[in-house]
């Protein structure tokens, strides 16, 4: 009698059980993947270096992806490393550089500069990125460097960057200049500069970063403009050529959007989309068929329970009668 309780019991437990309760314990546990981390390089000049407050704009950029919750999925790079208060200092700025280097013989300013365009394969080789802000060409205009070729060589330069960036995820982008006020000689020279010559040089140089911009994306290539002359004013400059703190703030907010742009489409999750008919239509054929196979499966199960019971009670019923003969 005992065996026959047993057996009784284990195959209640069998038919309490279901192919439902079966497959629920068996189903993986969702999983969810970390943010990719995005490599950001800050490449230019004085402007991007800091030449009289360090970090420039980076300060601020830094501050708004570390207070928006950025900080662990935005890493810059680069060879340099300089500021106050950032969660990362590296950079690319180069004081006093402008985009291909030049010999005084060459300018009528005198003046003898390095270029980007010198180390900028180095650079990248050493740094990867996904994203470079590209702030070039201040430089070029404070010597008065070839103006009319000022597109061809912003045009060359992008070309080298987009040579070390992946070609469907990398993106590059080229800022226009900001304003220079000729009123302040600290820097700007006044026998080659009057407020309108410098006015004309700058909105001259900023349309060809312009039209560069168009004429790559025109094939094809992941090139956007920054324009950063449209944040920043001549109120805005600390010594008629570089950016008060202000103005590096500006700076640093619009670049932070651009960033947090790019970061939050590199992190999106993947959606597949379907015409809503028919994603309604195999969702309802889907449901029917789930219904239809958990209503095959209980009855199945619950006619091997029916029959277990019966045998089980006639087997007690025997197993009592020979019990008492």
């Amino acid at each position: 009698m005992k065996l026959l309780k047993k057996l009784a019991m284990s195959l209640c437990a069998l038919t309490i059980l279901s192919p439902m309760s079966a497959s629920a314990a068996a189903a993986d546990p969702a999983v969810t993947e970390a943010p990719e981390t995005v490599k950001v390089m800050c490449l230019g000049d004085s402007i991007t270096d800091g030449f009289w407050y360090k970090g420039a704009y980076r300060i601020e950029l830094c501050y708004q992806l570390h207070i928006n919750g950025y900080s662990s999925q935005v890493d810059l790079v680069g060879p340099h490393s300089n500021g106050e208060g950032l969660y990362d200092y590296n950079h690319a700025g180069y004081t006093g550089w402008a985009i291909n280097p030049f010999t005084p013989d060459k300018n009528p300013a005198a003046d003898n500069r390095s270029g980007l365009s010198q180390v900028v394969d180095t650079i990248l080789t050493d740094n990867p990125a996904d994203m470079v802000l590209l702030q070039i060409g201040t430089n070029d205009i404070l010597s008065a460097y070839e103006m009319d070729t000022f597109g061809d060589r912003i045009t060359a330069l992008a070309d080298q960057i987009l040579a070390h960036l992946d070609a469907e995820d990398g993106v590059l982008y080229i800022a226009t200049l900001p304003p220079m006020d000729a009123n302040d000689t600290t820097y700007i020279k006044p026998e080659i500069f009057t407020v309108e010559i410098m006015d004309n040089y700058v909105n001259q140089c900023n349309q060809a970063i312009r039209d560069a911009v168009d004429n790559l994306q025109s094939q094809g290539k992941n090139v956007e403009l920054a324009d950063i002359a449209s944040v920043v004013t001549k109120a805005d400059l600390y010594d008629g050529v570089h950016p008060t703190q202000e103005g590096y703030t500006k700076m640093g907010d619009y670049w932070y959007e651009i960033v947090k742009s790019y970061v939050d489409a590199k992190n999106a999750p993947e959606v597949t989309t379907t015409t809503a008919s028919a994603e309604v239509s195999a969702k309802d054929t889907s449901s029917a068929d789930d219904a239809k196979d958990d209503s095959d499966g209980s009855n199945k199960w619950i006619i091997i329970g029916a029959v277990a019971g019966v045998v089980l009670v006639a087997a007690v019923v025997v197993a009592a009668k020979i019990k008492k003969k």
